[in-house]
């Protein structure tokens, strides 16, 4: 009697907090979308650096052009020694300016192709955004599948726990009519009382604790996968700033860096960590079920609801 006795209010503390949850969970599912469409904007922002490796492929290398030698030696006697000198100090300044050329323009190459690596590896840590998305997705579906399973269980909890008190308060007017007749000696049919009928569901059969224990855990992955994606963010945030002062030292990048880092890249990061803050908001705003101490000893005892643990 222990436990039926206490089992409408603990489906009654149960479908309270059910009902009490739909508009929070409703919340969860519209911060989620919302944050979808902002990790969908990162994703784009970066794509954008494709532009740029194509742009650098594309152009070609400069190498310094060769200067023709008109210089003719003049064979005069006189003045052949001068001006064979005179000849060879200009070949060797022109060399001498070639090689520093060459070097300045290999020095620009080095940094360049720096930057390109920079922008690819960039690009490709973005890729990593997508696992998140996936893995936010998912939750969020569990999280909803498991508050329905509840609101099912609890209510065919209740309805089993009715159907249970009819059947036996039916039971139990059989057994005094039976009884009835028999002190009479009219009972000419035979009928005996009815004994040994169990209609109490067995212990677990149905489990509010195991989906509550389910939810509350997917609560906890949508929150830690929320964390992470903030610190992915911050991350994402130090190498593109990285990236935007590389492209301070080479010329003609310089622009087109800062403005794909500055209009795409920060916003899109920013905004996305937002969402994902306002999104822990939501999940922080997810009830919990109350009399927990009524719901552990409910679980110790016979019928269809486990203890309910954290």
């Amino acid at each position: 009697m222990g436990f039926w006795s206490s089992l409408g209010g603990v489906i009654s503390t149960v479908s309270s907090w059910a009902k009490e949850a739909v508009k929070p969970i409703a919340n969860v599912v519209k911060k989620v979308g919302s944050w979808m469409k902002d990790v969908g904007q990162i994703t784009e922002a970066h794509l954008e650096g494709k532009k740029i490796i194509m742009e650098d492929e594309a152009t070609p290398k400069s190498l310094p052009a060769k200067k023709r030698n008109d210089d003719s030696l003049i064979w005069d006697a006189d003045d052949y020694i001068i001006k064979e000198r005179q000849s060879l100090l200009i070949k060797i300044e022109e060399q001498n300016s070639k090689i520093s050329s060459i070097d300045q323009s290999h020095r620009e190459n080095q940094i360049q192709t720096k930057l390109q690596l920079e922008v690819i590896e960039l690009i490709i840590a973005s890729q990593t955004i997508g696992r998140f998305a996936a893995n936010i997705q998912l939750h969020e579906a569990n999280l909803r599948i498991h508050h329905q399973s509840i609101q099912n269980s609890a209510g065919m909890l209740d309805a089993i726990n009715r159907q249970r008190v009819g059947i036996k308060a039916l039971f139990t007017q059989v057994n005094k009519i039976i009884l009835s007749i028999d002190s009479a000696g009219v009972n000419r049919y035979g009928a005996t009382q009815i004994k040994d009928i169990n209609v109490d569901p067995r212990p677990g059969a149905i489990s509010i604790s195991n989906a509550y224990a389910a939810f509350c855990e997917t609560v906890g992955l949508l929150q830690n996968e929320a964390q992470e994606f903030i610190y992915l963010t911050e991350k994402q945030m130090e190498r593109a700033l990285k990236v935007k002062a590389m492209a301070s030292s080479v010329p003609g990048k310089q622009q087109r860096i800062e403005d794909w880092i500055d209009r795409s890249i920060a916003p899109s990061l920013r905004q996305a960590k937002k969402s994902t803050q306002n999104l822990l908001l939501s999940l922080d705003e997810i009830p919990k079920i109350r009399n927990r101490e009524q719901l552990q000893s409910i679980g110790n005892q016979r019928g269809g609801i486990d203890d309910l643990d954290e």
